[in-house]
């Protein structure tokens, strides 16, 4: 049936694969028709806050596909207007339960139109945080030794100036090894949501017709 053609079609080896050694970047992206977006964008906000995860985005808005306008008589027109509603959602749920998280949203998916899936190994990137993070450790707690070892006004500056540069660069490389943490602990996934084009129908005032049947007492 189509949930099970969906699930298959979802499913990555990307989002569950593990290996103790190694550290993944998860991301994901998936485009798909639902039957009503508002409805379906709080089903995945629930979804999320179910596996732990949080909502970075959630941008919902209508686009106009097609306009029509035809006289109805007696000063009225009827508008016809096409219309197809969109999402976009960022969210962020724990890495291990990426799967877990992409198979309780099945449901809400009519037509799965594109998905992609990344696991980019970053083991060797958030080493390279941890060490320039110790390098500044290091530099900060030297500096603070040859300040403490005295010496001339000019060269106490100085090494002010560099101890200060040094807990700079410290607290630089501590938040970007946080931030590689961040990104390995919780995958982050782009959902891009759309509904079937529906019609709304606005009856109005012909305003062109208004003026052409009083033009000359107006234009008087």
């Amino acid at each position: 049936g189509a949930p099970a053609t969906t699930a298959a079609q979802v499913t990555s080896s990307a989002a569950t694969y593990s290996d103790a050694q190694r550290k993944f970047i998860r991301t994901a992206e998936a485009r798909f028709r639902v039957k009503d977006v508002y409805q379906s964008a709080l089903a995945i906000e629930d979804a999320v806050a179910a596996q732990g995860g949080f909502v970075v985005m959630n941008d919902i808005r209508t686009e106009i596909d097609d306009i029509r306008r035809r006289s109805l008589g007696n000063g009225q027109l009827v508008e016809l207007a096409e219309y197809t509603v969109h999402g976009d959602l960022t969210v962020r749920v724990p890495s291990e339960k990426t799967q877990a998280f992409l198979r309780s949203i099945i449901g809400q998916m009519e037509f799965l139109d594109k998905r992609n899936f990344a696991a980019n190994d970053a083991q060797f990137a958030l080493l390279r945080e941890q060490l320039a993070y110790q390098r500044n450790q290091e530099a900060q707690q030297e500096l603070g030794e040859a300040n403490e070892e005295g010496g001339k006004l000019g060269q106490k500056a100085q090494v002010i100036s560099a101890r200060t540069d040094a807990r700079s660069g410290r607290d630089e490389a501590l938040i970007a090894q946080k931030e590689f943490e961040d990104r390995v602990a919780f995958s982050t996934l782009d959902l891009s949501l759309y509904q079937r084009p529906k019609l709304r129908r606005t009856e109005m005032a012909d305003m062109d017709a208004a003026v052409q049947q009083n033009s000359p007492g107006f234009f008087t």
